[in-house]
């Protein structure tokens, strides 16, 4: 029963991802040509990330309307969306991505 619970509810948490419903934060990452914004939920990052709860209440962030604006143009869009699928779908097979993958999903992973 508890593994179905949980299975829900990260099946919930993902389509949140997918669709950005409610969404109160825009993440950018990546550098030119390859920059993708992210709509997520900072309440989300907040309970998983350190990171993520020191910048977001911090002065680290721009807001406007309401909505948290933040760059990493040190993390390709790539490599956080595997982040993000982990953190919001528990998503995460390591035998899908090559190797530099791994290493900048490492190393991503360490800093937020």
């Amino acid at each position: 029963m508890e593994a179905r619970t949980t299975q829900k509810i990260f099946a919930k948490f993902g389509e949140l991802l997918d669709n950005g419903l409610g969404s109160d934060v825009v993440i950018e990452v990546g550098k030119e040509p390859n920059i993708k914004k992210f709509h997520v939920h900072s309440i989300v990052l907040m309970a998983v990330s350190p990171y993520f709860r020191i910048a977001f209440s911090s002065n680290w962030v721009n807001r406007f309307d309401g909505i948290i604006h933040f760059e990493k143009p040190n993390i390709s869009p790539n490599i956080f969306k595997i982040i993000l699928n982990f953190i919001y779908k528990a998503d995460l097979d390591l035998k899908k991505h090559k190797a530099s993958d791994i290493c900048s999903l490492i190393k991503a992973s360490d800093e937020l």
